[in-house]
């Protein structure tokens, strides 16, 4: 039981360290913050989200900018939402970055984390092999995003997080607002990281008006 629980502590390490370097992960679409052991820094952040217009016709795009003050940063994790917190929107991929399918991840976790609990509860050895096969599933269907397109909730590029974990001074995201929409005011909400100690979770851009 002991080597089991070894094992699992080790691949979910791999399996975290791998991810940060090379982006946010899906699981923390919701809370946006980083998973690295420490508090998010409790001081203002020396980044700044710029945009080139504060309101834009439905359909239309957004330049947004996350700028370094006077630090570099090696991540970051962004998200467009609309005033009851719905991700909203979709970006273009740029380079140094990477899509993120957030509407996939809340579907992944209902369907595949409730019996990933319950196979951890059972605590056997039939349970542990099982919990590797289910999570084995999980990833797969975070894999399929770009096959998913035919369905609502596959839309893959409705956040956007780094590919590497080079030093960044700035980086421009092209954001498109969602068709058939109207007055609606959405916020750009951000996590940075310095590094893997330093970062900051869910900085506020100012309010765009789709129009």
């Amino acid at each position: 039981m002991l080597q089991n629980i070894l094992l699992i502590i080790t691949v979910i390490s791999i399996v975290f360290s791998h991810a940060y370097k090379s982006g946010a992960p899906p699981d923390v679409c919701d809370h946006m913050t980083p998973e690295h052991g420490v508090p998010p820094q409790p001081f203002p952040s020396p980044y700044i989200i710029n945009l080139d217009k504060t309101r834009v016709k439905s359909g239309s795009k957004v330049i947004v900018s996350i700028v370094s003050t006077n630090e570099s940063f090696k991540g970051f994790f962004l998200q467009a939402r609309d005033e009851k917190n719905n991700t909203i929107g979709t970006f273009d991929k740029v380079p140094n970055t990477k899509l993120v399918n957030c509407n996939l991840a809340i579907k992944v976790k209902s369907e595949c984390y409730p019996p990933l609990r319950r196979l951890i509860r059972q605590r056997t050895h039939f349970g542990f092999r099982a919990l590797l096969s289910a999570q084995e599933k999980c990833y797969e269907l975070l894999a399929l995003n770009n096959a998913l397109n035919a369905v609502p909730w596959s839309v893959a590029e409705n956040a956007i997080t780094h590919s590497n974990s080079n030093d960044k001074s700035n980086i421009s995201i092209p954001w498109t607002a969602p068709n058939g929409i109207k007055n609606q005011k959405i916020n750009f909400i951000l996590t940075v990281a310095k590094n893997g100690g330093e970062f900051w979770v869910g900085q506020k851009s100012g309010v765009v008006i789709i129009i």
